[in-house]
Formats: structure tokens, sequence, C-alpha cells
């Protein structure tokens, strides 16, 4: 609290965007993402609410929250049933920054992102999902790993577009153009499978990475949500969003930048 007081001095917007995104280390210390997830959002819901009451939080959390999906394309009033300890505790994150709206009148706002990708992404991590791993891979000319039959499908969103919503949902909440707590899906306009991500990838990758096809561990199996679709029209209709960027054309402009910025691939 301590030194997010100082930078609350004068600010009209917070955006809550750091966090532990790794599912699967969140399994291995469900007490560190714990400590990030979920107290650290609570700590600093309580300073803003105390500092600077007035100003629009605008929080990132995940469509992992909704766990295995019921049906397909999964919308705001899919139940909520997370596989994972950072599901569940980014869905008591979120819940709070929804609390805080709600209760004590703040203008607060959640996105729940899908797959989110683009230029300066951290690549060094392999917890921080399948797609920063298929591009450090593939511009190194390693094997992208698919589990299973790679059938499984995903809707992959890139940060531009991230950027876009978030100014959005920023806007319209100092503006009271949406209630209070308000939360939306955020994902891309593409359904793909994973099998043809990494195909696509391999190939825009231009280094000879070749496709292989693992097993599933028990380990991830017991995680795993299966098919994902995300469906957006709710903050379509009521921010006017919608993504921009083809998956094909956001692939290949962060793979271009890493290539022309090769130091991020050297410092790992």
């Amino acid at each position: 609290e301590a030194v997010t007081v100082p930078l609350l001095d004068g600010a009209d917007f917070v955006f809550t965007i750091a966090g532990q995104v790794s599912h699967h280390e969140s399994m291995i210390d469900p007490l560190f993402d714990h400590r990030v997830n979920v107290h650290a959002q609570l700590v600093l819901l309580e300073t803003i609410r105390r500092v600077r009451p007035r100003a629009v939080v605008v929080h990132t959390s995940t469509r992992q929250v909704y766990g295995r999906p019921r049906y397909l394309p999964v919308d705001e009033a899919h139940p909520t049933d997370p596989r994972d300890i950072n599901g569940v505790d980014k869905l008591a994150g979120e819940q709070y920054h929804r609390l805080y709206g709600s209760v004590h009148g703040m203008r607060t706002v959640v996105l729940r992102l899908t797959n989110v990708y683009g230029p300066r992404q951290a690549l060094h991590k392999p917890g921080l999902g399948f797609l920063p791993v298929f591009v450090r891979r593939v511009l190194r000319g390693e094997p992208l790993d698919v589990f299973g039959d790679g059938q499984q499908r995903r809707d992959c969103l890139h940060v531009d577009d991230v950027v876009a919503a978030l100014v959005l949902a920023g806007a319209a909440a100092a503006g009271d153009g949406i209630p209070p707590g308000a939360v939306f899906n955020l994902g891309g306009g593409e359904s793909l499978t994973l099998l043809a991500i990494a195909e696509l990838m391999a190939e825009l990758g231009g280094a000879g990475s070749q496709v292989r096809l693992l097993p599933w561990s028990d380990e991830l199996s017991r995680i795993d949500i299966g098919d994902f679709q995300t469906d957006s029209r709710a903050i379509a209709a009521a921010l006017g969003w919608s993504p921009t960027l083809p998956f094909r054309a956001g692939i290949e402009s962060t793979l271009n930048f890493f290539r022309e910025h090769p130091w991020y691939l050297s410092s790992m």
C-alpha cells in the first residue's frame, strides 16, 4: 500500500493488468497465486477506495473462470466453474471488483480476456500460455508440441485489440455509460484449432519448426478445459468494440517484431 498510494495521486484511471497467469504454476504454488491474484487485488481496491474513490478501475480477468465450457460460444451468463487455482483466484479477484462497484459505488469494470499475444510479450516462461511458447520456438526453429489430437479450439486476441477495449471500457465507466462492476468477455474473432495455430506459426516462422502431437500428461489433462470460443457480443453492443486483427496478420506482425528486436530472444 505504501508503494501504491503515491501512484494514485491525481489518477483518474487505474488499469489492474498485472497478475500471476500460469495455470500450471498456480497448482504448484497456490499460495503465491492467491497472494498475487486475490489478496493484492483487495489491498489495491481498499487503497483506491480510501485515497481515490472516484477513479475508474479497469480490471483484466480471464476466460479461465468459466472452466470447461457447457456450451459454445461462451457468454457472460455461462456458469463459472474454474478447473485450476488460477481460475479460482482470478474469479475471486474479479468478484472483489464487482463488489466494490455495486456496494461502494466505485466505477469498476472487468474484462475477461482470452489468449492474448503480440509484440513485447514475455517469451521466457512456459507457463505464460501456449502462444508465447510457440513464438519463441518458431523463431528458433524448434518443434511445436501440441497435446492430444490438436483439435481443441481457441480464439486468440492481439494486444492492440485489448488496449482498444481497455480504453473504451475506461471511458464508458467514467461517463457512467456502463453500470459499476460490469463484466465483459473479450475474445478473438476466429475459432481455430491448436493444430491449425501451430501449423500456421511454423509456416510463418520460416526457420524449419515442425509440429509434434504428444499424449496428454495426467497432470495437464486434469486442468484442461477442452474447446473454448468467446462470445463478445455484449461488449460489442455496449461499447462498440470488436477485434480488428485476423490471427494470421496479427501473428505475422508479432513474429516480425521479435525478428527486428532479437534481444528479446537472446536475453533468455
